[in-house]
């Protein structure tokens, strides 16, 4: 070590060369480093999330969970698959050994998954997804004087808006109802058409289907390919054939039930300023700029893409990167003060010029230390 400090003595041209590379590098990788409040840890697993309507947890996991499994086993890259039977659902979580890539596996497992065929009809909708740990950025209020439907509608569309952001990948709105299609079903019209109940629901079943149809195997690899028939609105399930008579009549859903778009049942009230309010919520997720999510952000509530009705407002609430912006403020002001007083300490004991090089040497070795960081 003392031969190294000596040669640099003597060597001040090749010193002051590594000086500047040393500055340089670490003002280059300065900007790449991660900037979250709190380190985000990486999530190593996927889930599968399948509901079953109305069934027992020993049905689910007979019915259900067994089979999802049975069906993923031997993937490449899973380390461990365990489940979770619930009444009306299973929750598959799959472990992945350490070196593998989760988006390729979730992939695979959805081919899997699509193409099981012995699953029961009322298990429709299966939900495969990354497990990604995300942080809270900021929450942007959606309020005004406007009707629970229409208010959803432009917390939908903002929320597709800010996907289509570069920098924001992650944003969920929180604070209302899931939609919901109710079917009143008349007692006298049932008697009147000579239907039954059980009749209507079977009818109401197969016209809510999503169902797989086998695969196609390709050089790319396997594709699901699934039969959708699933009625996804009220003028759909009108239209719904509950009986047909041979000289061509037919009795429809419409004849003998009301059938109404709405939300499903509970009592969730969200209110900004006194009035009624929907929250979309913006994540940051792994190494992602807390800062341009935030600015991506403000700049959108500045400028909205789709056009706010009269009497909507945007307002952002609980931003967590003004307290990241408050830290790294507070951080830049004690370095400099304290680079001033170690500077005033050595003054009182060194030359100028060898005072000013010493204390030259803890920005220097701190921007050394963020050029090996990434």
């Amino acid at each position: 070590m003392n031969g190294i400090i000596a040669w640099f003595v003597s060597n001040r041209v090749a010193a002051n060369v590594m000086m500047i590379v040393i500055l340089f590098a670490g003002f280059i990788f300065l900007p790449s480093i991660p900037k979250e409040i709190v380190p985000a840890a990486k999530a190593n697993g996927i889930s599968i999330l399948a509901p079953y309507p109305g069934a027992s947890p020993k049905e689910v996991e007979e019915a259900v969970c067994k089979r999802l499994e049975t069906a993923i086993q031997g993937i490449e890259g899973i380390s461990s698959i365990g489940s979770v039977a619930v009444e009306n659902s299973c929750i598959v979580n799959v472990t992945l050994e350490v070196g593998y890539e989760a988006r390729p596996i979730e992939e695979k497992i959805k081919s899997r998954v699509g193409a099981i065929k012995d699953l029961p009809q009322l298990v429709s909708k299966i939900i495969v997804e990354h497990q990604d740990i995300k942080s809270l950025v900021a929450k942007l209020v959606v309020s005004g004087k406007a009707d629970e439907t229409a208010l959803k509608s432009m917390a939908e569309q903002i929320r597709d808006d800010l996907l289509d952001k570069s920098f924001i990948t992650q944003v969920e709105i929180e604070n209302t109802r899931d939609y919901e299609i109710s079917i009143e079903v008349s007692e006298v019209l049932l008697q009147r058409y000579d239907l039954t109940f059980m009749e209507v629901v079977s009818a109401v079943r197969l016209n809510s289907l999503k169902t797989s149809s086998g695969e196609v195997k390709t050089d790319d690899g396997t594709i699901a390919v699934t039969a959708s028939g699933q009625a996804s609105s009220a003028d759909d399930y009108l239209d719904i054939v509950l009986r047909a008579t041979p000289d061509g009549g037919r009795i429809t859903l419409a004849d003998i039930a009301d059938v109404k778009d709405g939300f499903a049942y509970g009592n969730v009230q969200t209110r900004f300023d006194g009035e009624p309010a929907i929250v979309v919520v913006v994540y940051q997720i792994g190494n992602q700029n807390i800062l341009h999510i935030s600015q991506e952000l403000y700049r959108y509530v500045q400028n909205p893409e789709t056009p706010l009705p009269k009497g909507i407002s945007l307002n952002v609430i609980q931003d967590f990167s003004s307290h990241f912006r408050s830290r790294i403020e507070l951080l830049t002001s004690n370095a400099m003060l304290g680079l001033v007083l170690v500077f005033i300490a050595l003054m009182l004991f060194l030359r100028l010029r060898l005072s000013f090089w010493v204390s030259m040497g803890i920005p220097i070795a701190f921007l050394g230390g963020i050029m090996v960081l990434p």
